[in-house]
């Protein structure tokens, strides 16, 4: 679209450099997660917000190197690629609020000064849409911001809550594997688990011939039951 507007090297340059930047961004990606996760945040978060602000500055570029002056339709063509890419960046950057408005700002701000200085009647009607836009973008921030912690910290609760099934069954099976007393647990008229203690108390070798033998044994008393009832 700019390249019969804009000098190649220009482009070149600019192209050269944004994705350059997006490699870095892919590096300290793959950095992060390979870190255990807790020193992920303490670790990444100073980068995290300046990463944000030199993407910022790449797409901010685009307006101050890439804005053909006389050319509306390139113009136009310019607010439309840097408000998809602050979309993007909204969903992308919303775990933290002050990435996505440093983004934002350092990205529109160029945009905002060009279309208010543009000799088109029309620019300064997009600029105020750039404008409103901006504050739309930062409220869907907030938005899924809270929606991403309340997330996290629902998840942190459920964590919480299977370690402690976790531990409660480690106490339960501990007393239940030490006890002095013979315990066995019947379930759906089966005997399905039996302590140490009872295999020693009925002298058997394992826990899985006194089951056997358990089970053997409710089966046949129940189709004497059955029997006795039909008769």
């Amino acid at each position: 679209m700019l390249w019969n507007f804009i000098a190649h090297t220009t482009i070149i340059t600019w192209f050269v450099l944004a994705n350059s930047f997006s490699l870095i961004r892919l590096v300290v990606y793959r950095q992060f997660k390979s870190l255990p996760k807790e020193q992920q945040i303490p670790t990444f978060f100073s980068r995290f917000i300046l990463i944000s602000i030199i993407s910022g500055c790449s797409w901010g570029a685009v307006s101050v190197w890439l804005f053909p002056s006389n050319e509306l339709t390139q113009q136009t063509f310019i607010a439309f690629v840097i408000a998809g890419m602050c979309t993007g960046a909204v969903t992308t950057l919303s775990a933290n609020t002050r990435a996505v408005g440093s983004f934002l700002v350092i990205t529109l701000s160029p945009l905002l000064v060009q279309l208010t200085f543009s000799s088109w009647a029309i620019s300064n009607a997009i600029a105020l849409m750039v404008i409103l836009f901006a504050i739309m973008m930062y409220g869907i921030s907030k938005r899924l911001n809270q929606t991403i912690t309340e997330s996290f910290f629902i998840r942190h609760e459920h964590l919480l809550t299977e370690q402690a099934l976790i531990n409660s069954e480690k106490r339960y099976r501990t007393l239940f594997n030490q006890s002095a007393d013979a315990h066995l647990l019947l379930k759906d008229d089966q005997f399905i688990d039996c302590n140490p203690m009872a295999v020693k108390m009925s002298n058997y070798h394992t826990a899985g011939e006194l089951l056997a033998t358990l089970s053997t044994k409710a089966l046949k008393l129940n189709k004497a039951i059955h029997l006795s009832n039909c008769c």
